[in-house]
């Protein structure tokens, strides 16, 4: 982890690569993804905002680029990296400004908070879309006889419930992660 964190410091260019190489492996690999926006947020604790967005965006650029050789398309990878970064960088500038740990990860729970608040803007009822969603993936596991069809309907009640809040606390726990892991390589540099 160390010599990802040196090697992120050695230059732009340096730093670009490892986000991008690390997006991209997070497609197959997702825990990589928090390693990926560690590498955003360690530029934006040690060097500030600005060159932390310049990495941001010469990153996107280059996943862009890597995404249309590999899959064809750029634009869902593209969406994938400016979630998972984006978040990650205002919170490596935040901790830079206010230099509290504590107030930054309480931002970082403001966003989730707004990740569930965008779910229901999206979706007049985001448990109603989850509900659809998940029916073909319930009926499967009927279907392979994996669970009772008198079960399934609750299941996929309390799973679309459940959804939601589900995704905004994975988007609060991947980028305290990352901020975690960039103040962590901060400290060991």
């Amino acid at each position: 982890m160390r010599f990802l964190a040196s090697l992120a410091m050695r230059g732009r260019s340096q730093a670009v690569m490892a986000a991008a190489v690390l997006a991209i492996l997070a497609l197959p690999l997702p825990p990589l993804s928090i390693l990926s926006a560690a590498v955003v947020a360690l530029v934006t604790l040690r060097r500030g905002l600005q060159e932390g967005l310049l990495i941001l965006g010469l990153s996107g650029v280059a996943c862009s680029m890597l995404a249309l050789l590999l899959f064809g398309q750029a634009l869902p990878v593209l969406g994938f990296v400016l979630l998972m970064w984006l978040p990650v960088w205002l919170l490596g500038g935040l901790l830079r400004l206010n230099r509290s740990l504590g107030a930054t990860l309480t931002a970082a729970l403001l966003f989730g908070l707004l990740v569930l608040g965008a779910q229901y803007l999206q979706s007049q009822s985001p448990v109603e879309a989850w509900h659809e969603l998940l029916e073909p993936f319930i009926a499967s596991l009927v279907e392979a006889q994996l669970i009772d069809q008198g079960v399934s309907q609750q299941l996929l009640e309390t799973m679309a419930g459940w959804m939601p809040g589900s995704i905004a606390a994975g988007f609060v726990v991947q980028s305290m992660a990352a901020l975690i892991t960039a103040r962590w390589w901060q400290a060991v540099l």
